[in-house]
């Protein structure tokens, strides 16, 4: 008897600890539970418990990049990075596979690179009032998102790639230099997304 309890006591003591080495992984809130959720908004704060971070906002935060340390967040499902002075979207951002909410408005962003199409959980992408010339077409691995801002950049176009975007609901591309025929095409890609262009006046 004495030899019984000794070995569940062993193998108690061994699930105990197993779990407590192991991380705990968040669950994917939903985008309303999302907005509950406590919002950290300093990067060393984050960085005392990173297992715990599931939102994180750096916004205005004088950033020309962004910190490396960002990409050890596991768990973290929204980002905002807006105001900032970020110019490129590096292979660490491709990490963070529970990433549901990416803000990245107002910075000197140039491209999105292939390295989105890592992001599977994505569902809201701002990426407005940034310098864009070009989208990789690795953009259509984002297979759930809903919502995508690409407002006044220098866009002519996207890639055929959106056609996959089946879960899209909302794509705001207004002050893009987009021509009318290719807004018709975008829109046939996209037949159930509402869409937003800005009027072709002919000027490119």
């Amino acid at each position: 008897m004495k030899k019984v309890f000794l070995y569940w006591h062993s193998a108690l003591a061994i699930l105990v600890l197993s779990m407590v080495q192991t991380p705990l992984r968040a669950q994917l809130y939903t985008l309303e539970q999302l907005d509950t959720v406590y919002t950290y908004t300093s990067l060393e704060e984050a960085l005392k418990n990173p297992e715990a971070v599931v939102k994180l906002n750096l916004r205005k935060d004088k950033l020309d990049s962004i910190p490396e340390a960002v990409f050890t967040l596991s768990n973290l499902q929204s980002l905002n990075l807006e105001k900032n002075r970020i110019d490129t979207l590096p292979g660490g951002l491709g990490n963070l596979k529970n990433l549901q909410v990416l803000k990245l408005n107002k910075n000197k962003i140039r491209e999105i690179p292939e390295v989105i199409g890592e992001l599977g959980a994505l569902k809201r992408f701002h990426i407005g009032e940034n310098m864009l010339l070009y989208v990789d077409p690795a953009v259509g691995k984002l297979t759930k998102l809903e919502y995508w801002d690409i407002w006044s950049n220098d866009l002519e176009g996207l890639p055929n790639t959106i056609e996959n975007l089946k879960n899209l609901k909302e794509l705001d591309m207004r002050v893009n230099a987009v021509k009318e025929e290719d807004q018709v095409e975008i829109q046939d890609w996209l037949p159930s997304a509402k869409m937003h262009f800005s009027y072709d006046c002919n000027c490119y």
